[in-house]
Parts: C-alpha cells; structure tokens; sequence
C-alpha cells in the first residue's frame, strides 16, 4: 500500500501562492519495497546505499524462514539489497555471516561492505514515478532473488534468477563452502573477464563460458556491465517485492513451461553435474522454469 510520508499541504498556501520554498518536497510519496524470505533458513537482508543518497534507517537485520519487511525508500535513492546467509551475531549485534557479509562486522552493514560473492538487487528511484531495477550477478551469486513490482505503468517485468546456481558452479568459481559462486571476473581478475582496459568497450567484452552459462540459467539478470537492456526494467507508480528463493514459494503452482537452452561454447571436459545444466564437449545445455512472475503477481 502506497502512503505519503508527510502531512497534505493546506489548501490556503496553495490558493494564495504563499507556498514556502522548503515545502515544495511535501507531500511527495515515496517508495516501499518489501523483502520477503522464502528460503528455507534465516537470512540478513544489508541495504547500502550509493554515494550522495541517503541511508536507510535500518542497514541489515534478521529476516526469520517465511516472513517479510516493507522498507519506506525515500525518492531520489540509488541503493543495492542482497542477503546474508550463514550469520553468527552476538546479542550486542556483533559477527560475522558466510557469505555477504559487511565489513562493519554488525547486522547493521553501516555503509560498509565486504567483496564475498553476492547476489545484488540494484534500485534507481529518481521518484516514485521513475524507478530503475535489476538484479546483478556482476560481483557473484549466493541466493535466488526476484524483484515483482506490484502495479505500475511501464515495462514492469520481473526481474531476477530463480535458479540455484550455487548447485551447479565450477569448482574454479565455488566460494563459501558452496554457499556462493564467484563471477570469472571475481574469480580470475583479468581484463577479458572484467571488461577493462581494451575489452572495456561494448564490442570487445565478449561472452565466455562462464557467462553465457549464467545468462542462459538467469536470462533476466544482468552478468556484465554491458548487458543487454532487456535485464534492466522501468516501472512507473509502483511499489516492489523482493522475493528470496522465490522457487520455495512457486512450488506448489504447476504454472510454468519446462525450456532447453543450447548455447555453442568451448569446454575442456564433458561433464554431468545433476543439477539441470549439462557440459557436453562444445555443447552446453540448461534446462528449467523460466517462467517469471508477472508484475500482478
């Protein structure tokens, strides 16, 4: 449910032209996004916001198996969510997590984060009626998350990756005891894989492996810097949901269509892993759900 943060103005200011300056932001709604775990275990939602926006009240907290938070985000906020898992806090808010874990070494992340592989769900809210979204696998994964906008005008797809690809990541990528998976950028560092120096343009940061794998299990994600614009979404009037392990939830729906995917890639080693993505010589295969969410949904 949509709400205004502050009091209406009286109409007399209005009528009478005797609207201060400072009230002109009055009255401006802004935007909830509302975090709900379906994963089968705890996790701590971080939230950092970038450079010049303002931080949030809360920066991380626990978020039990099956429940959910709404945020209030103010407008003009460009921030990134993602979720910690395997956390040991102490009773004065202190520890430390397995994977997303911030460098404050709180629940509260306090602006501060580590480089451990993560899922991250990016925000760009000039206003309510204005909003970027995607969700990045630039810096890695550790869990499934999907973003549902709850109305709205605009393209206002689901965005996100519903697969687990921690069941199915290389060993040269494995992170966290298997709990995350390494970007090839994360992982290896070099130009080709990151898109610097003479790959840093759009034509030369060309696919590898490792990314048109992701991209096929997650074709709704962004896994470089120079995606493709169809892995980020606008919606206008809108209010969100952003969904962890979002296949716990769909379980029990029978909506959805089975795909194969085949992509033409070199690999040294055939190789079955038993979790829907197949390596057979040049020839890789994804198989799963890709149906997504509406934005009614």
């Amino acid at each position: 449910m949509r709400r205004r943060l502050f009091s209406p103005i009286p109409s007399t200011l209005v009528l009478f032209g005797f609207l201060p300056s400072f009230m002109l932001s009055i009255g401006v709604q802004g935007t909830e996004l509302t975090l709900v775990n379906n994963c089968t275990h705890k996790i701590w939602p971080a939230i950092l916001a970038n450079p010049g926006s303002t931080s949030l009240e809360q920066t991380g907290f626990e978020l039990a198996t099956h429940t959910s938070r709404t945020l209030q985000v103010p407008d003009r906020w460009v921030g990134r969510i993602w979720a910690r898992n395997g956390c040991n806090f102490n009773k004065s808010g202190f520890g430390s997590c397995a994977t997303g874990n911030c460098a404050s070494g709180k629940i509260e992340c306090e602006g501060a984060v580590d480089a451990s592989p993560v899922t991250l769900v990016e925000f760009t809210i000039h206003d309510s009626y204005n909003v970027l979204y995607d969700v990045s696998l630039v810096y890695g994964f550790n869990l499934p998350v999907i973003v549902k906008p709850l109305s709205g005008a605009g393209t206002c797809g689901s965005a996100g990756c519903m697969t687990d690809l921690n069941a199915q990541c290389p060993a040269e990528l494995r992170a966290a005891n298997g709990l995350a998976c390494r970007s090839a950028c994360m992982a290896f560092g070099t130009p080709d894989y990151c898109c610097r120096g003479k790959f840093g343009l759009h034509d030369t940061c060309k696919p590898s492996t490792y990314t048109v794998l992701w991209k096929l299990a997650c074709p709704r994600s962004l896994i470089t810097g120079y995606d493709d614009s169809r892995s980020t979404f606008t919606c206008r009037g809108a209010d969100y949901k952003v969904v962890f392990c979002p296949l716990h939830a769909a379980a029990s729906k029978k909506s959805g269509k089975k795909f194969t995917s085949t992509a033409v890639i070199t690999t040294e080693e055939p190789e079955n892993t038993g979790s829907g993505i197949i390596y057979s010589g040049s020839k890789l295969e994804v198989t799963g759900s890709q149906s997504m969410p509406g934005p009614h949904g």
